[in-house]
C-alpha cells in the first residue's frame, strides 16, 4: 500500500479521514460518501461535476459509480470516526495531484472535505560513488534474457578494481624486470601486489625525513619494486607452466635459464638482496645510504678513549676519613668500626 505523497500508476492506495465533533471527539457521520476525481480535476473547481469522477458517491453499503468504481470496494468503518477506502490507481492515470472528497452529516451540519495524494511513475537512476581501492563485484543471473527470450544459459561473475593508491611501481617496471614469467599474469593482479607492497613500505617509512626527500623516493620505489616481484614469485610457484616461460625449444635444441629450479633460486636471491639493501633506507627517512645500519642513539666512551675516564687509585669519601684520603692501597682501619677488619685493598701494580 502507498501513502498520499506518492502511489505508482497500478499500485492500491489506503485513503481515510476522520470525522470529529465540536468538542474534539471522534463521532460517526450520517449520510457517508465518498469519490475519487483524477489529476486535474478538483471537485472545488467550477466545471468540474460528478461525470469526471473516477469513483463517485461510495458508500458503507454501495460501490458508487464512475469508471474506476469496483461493486466490492466500499467505505470500511475502522474504528469511532474513522473511516477507509481503498482504490486502485489506473495503469493509464495522468502524473500529478487526485482528489478524494468525504461528505457526510455531523450533528446536524453538512461536511465536505477534499483531500490530495500525488500520482507518480517513471524512475530514476541512482549512483554509488565508488573510491580508491575499491573492488566490485558483477554477478548475471543465467537467467537473464534479451528481449529475444535468450538467456545467457550459464552465471557470469565479471570483477573490476578502481584506481589503487599508493602505487609506488608500476606493472611495466614489473614486466620488465620479471619477463616472460609473468606473461600470463593479469594485470590487475600484478597492480594488487605493488599496492600491498606500497602499504608495507609506508609502514617502514616511520621515520621523519632528514635526507633528500628525491632519495627517499627513489628508495621506495626500488622497495615496493623488489616486495611486489617476491610476492608473484611465491604464487606462481605452483604454476606447473614455469618450466615452459624459463625455457624454449627449437627442433633438438632446448635452452634453459639455469634451469627451472635454479633460475627460481636466483630470482628469489637477487630479491632478498635488493629487499636489504633498501629496506635502511626508507627505514631513515632518506637518512642511510644503502646496505648500510642505522646510527646508535645512544653511546658509551670506551676505555681507549682519549678523554675517557681514569679509572686508578679512588679516594675514600671526606666524611669518613676526614679529607681527600686514597680509598687504595690504604691499611688505615674504618674510624667508624662499621667493620671487623680494617679497610685493605691490593696494592697497585706499576
Amino acid at each position: 500500500m502507498s501513502g498520499r505523497n506518492s502511489v505508482l500508476r497500478g499500485d492500491i492506495i489506503e485513503l481515510t479521514a476522520v470525522f470529529l465533533d465540536a468538542a474534539g471527539n471522534r463521532e460517526d457521520p450520517e449520510d457517508l460518501t465518498f469519490s475519487i476525481y483524477p489529476p486535474g480535476k478538483n471537485p472545488e473547481h467550477d466545471g468540474v461535476g460528478t461525470t469526471d469522477a473516477w469513483v463517485y458517491d461510495v458508500t458503507l453499503t454501495s460501490g458508487g459509480s464512475g469508471p474506476q468504481a469496483d461493486p466490492s470496494r466500499l467505505v470500511e468503518k475502522l474504528s469511532k470516526g474513522s473511516y477507509r477506502y481503498s482504490f486502485l490507481v489506473p495503469e493509464d492515470a495522468d502524473i500529478g495531484t487526485a482528489f478524494d472528497r468525504w461528505e457526510a452529516e455531523l450533528d446536524h451540519q453538512d461536511l465536505d472535505e477534499t483531500f490530495t495524494f500525488v500520482i507518480v511513475g517513471g524512475g530514476s537512476v541512482g549512483t554509488t560513488k565508488l573510491y580508491e581501492n575499491n573492488r566490485v563485484s558483477i554477478s548475471l543471473d543465467s537467467s537473464i534474457a534479451s528481449t529475444d527470450g535468450d538467456t545467457l544459459g550459464e552465471d557470469i561473475v565479471y570483477y573490476f578494481t578502481t584506481t589503487y593508491n599508493p602505487l609506488y611501481s608500476s606493472e611495466i617496471r614489473i614486466r620488465l624486470d620479471m619477463g616472460p614469467l609473468v606473461s600470463d599474469v593479469p594485470a590487475d593482479t600484478i597492480n594488487l601486489a605493488i599496492f600491498e607492497a606500497s602499504l608495507y613500505v609506508d609502514e617502514l617509512s616511520f621515520n621523519s625525513n632528514m635526507g633528500d626527500i628525491s632519495y627517499l623516493e627513489h628508495a621506495k620505489r626500488q622497495l615496493t619494486t623488489c616486495l611486489a616481484e617476491r610476492t608473484i614469485a611465491s604464487a606462481l610457484m605452483g604454476d606447473s607452466s614455469i618450466s615452459g616461460r624459463l625455457s624454449k625449444t627449437l627442433g633438438d635444441l632446448r635452452v634453459s635459464r639455469g634451469g627451472v629450479s635454479g633460475g627460481i633460486n636466483k630470482l628469489f636471491d637477487r630479491l632478498d638482496a635488493c629487499m636489504a639493501k633498501w629496506i635502511p633506507v626508507v627505514e631513515s627517512g632518506g637518512e642511510l645510504g644503502p646496505h648500510t645500519s642505522h646510527k646508535p642513539t645512544h653511546s658509551v666512551k670506551g676505555a681507549t678513549a682519549d678523554d675517557s675516564i681514569m679509572v686508578t687509585r679512588q679516594w675514600a669519601p671526606m666524611s669518613s676519613l676526614g679529607g681527600h684520603v686514597p680509598s687504595a692501597n690504604t691499611r688505615r682501619p674504618d674510624p667508624l668500626g662499621s667493620s671487623r677488619r680494617g679497610l685493605r685493598t691490593r696494592r697497585k701494580k706499576y
